[in-house]
């Protein structure tokens, strides 16, 4: 049955690729008796074969254990995360990501740090148990992060090491660690729609941050004391249209809505869902209707530019949702029945 499934799940993978106008596209897959081109993304950098454009598709249960590094404008495109009533795992990275070039990451899940080291990058639908970091030493321009879900954005440990007109939209920004901050040395960014909860006993949600605009955010630091200290180190900022934990460290204008808590289950769901779920709206939230127009503060707001999707899942790819395969043939035939839906959202 699992050699069936996957079988499916290539054919799934061939008619995405068909939506890929003249780039070739190739499988990775960590399980050389699945029959993938490569077994990890540094083997497919290596080839001669693949060229700027091409798209990698990781297979589902595809685990990466060591450090990838990306040298060439590709597309990698995952499968999602967090979800567990598919009937196939998800792909998955450990060992960290170098991008080295103006490449493209939809869908993966790093449980490490994704290294940026050039201009240009797109970092959409993916989950990074760990930093989006520039690793240049010097500043890095038009970083897009979309949708995804991840430690901190962080511009180098130095504000020489800025990230320069990034665009940060429809995230959720979430860590636990000690030094606790959410966006460290951008200047000039975009930053909109996007969930930026901290839990750490230091440190800020926006950190040595400039000129750049936050709107439509929810930011909550919600350690002990710590729930009014929202920036630090930063100026030029300009605040619309937020939902603020609390506005006694900065004067901020009067069309943010401040909360004055630090418990997160006012703003977000506290019903027990967990990963990207758990930052949906609840009932009688602060931030519903609070964002620019009217419309809600937050990654999955309606009528924002890149609406959260729970599972991460990779758009217009279609997958399987239910498989059922029998034991034992019937007159001599199969019969399979399987639901296949196609992520638009």
């Amino acid at each position: 049955m699992k050699k069936f499934l996957q079988r499916v799940v290539l054919v799934a993978v061939a008619m995405a690729t068909a939506q890929v106008a003249v780039a070739e596209s190739w499988r990775i897959n960590n399980d050389t008796s699945k029959g993938a081109h490569f077994v990890d993304i540094n083997a497919a950098m290596a080839s001669e074969l693949v060229k700027d454009g091409d798209v990698l598709y990781l297979d589902p249960g595809c685990v990466l254990t060591t450090a990838q590094t990306i040298s060439k404008a590709v597309t990698v495109i995952g499968t999602g995360w967090d979800f567990s009533d598919k009937p196939y795992a998800y792909a998955q990275i450990s060992g960290g990501v170098q991008v080295n070039a103006p490449a493209k990451l939809l869908s993966l899940y790093v449980t490490n740090t994704v290294y940026v080291n050039v201009d240009n990058i797109v970092i959409e639908r993916c989950r990074v148990d760990g930093d989006i970091f520039n690793n240049k030493k010097g500043k890095i321009s038009y970083l897009q992060v979309l949708s995804s879900y991840f430690y901190r954005v962080r511009g180098g440990y130095y504000t020489s090491d800025e990230l320069y007109y990034a665009t940060i939209s429809n995230c959720i920004i979430s860590n636990g660690y000690s030094d606790s901050y959410g966006l460290l040395n951008l200047n000039n960014a975009t930053i909109l729609n996007n969930a930026i909860v901290l839990k750490g006993s230091s440190g800020n949600c926006v950190s040595g941050t400039e000129n750049s605009v936050l709107k439509n955010n929810i930011i909550m630091n919600i350690y002990g004391s710590r729930f009014n200290l929202i920036e630090s180190g930063c100026s030029g900022n300009t605040f619309i249209n937020n939902c603020l934990s609390a506005d006694s460290s900065t004067a901020y204008a009067s069309a943010n809505v401040c909360m004055n808590t630090k418990d997160a289950s006012t703003a977000f769901l506290n019903n027990g869902a967990v990963g990207g779920a758990a930052y949906q709206l609840c009932e009688g939230s602060p931030a519903i209707g609070a964002g620019e127009g009217g419309i809600d503060c937050g990654p999955y707001a309606k009528g924002s530019l890149y609406p959260f999707v729970t599972y991460g899942m990779p758009k217009h790819i279609p997958y399987f949702t239910e498989a059922a395969v029998p034991a034992q043939p019937t007159d001599g035939k199969v019969k399979v029945s399987l639901k296949i839906v196609n992520q638009n959202d």
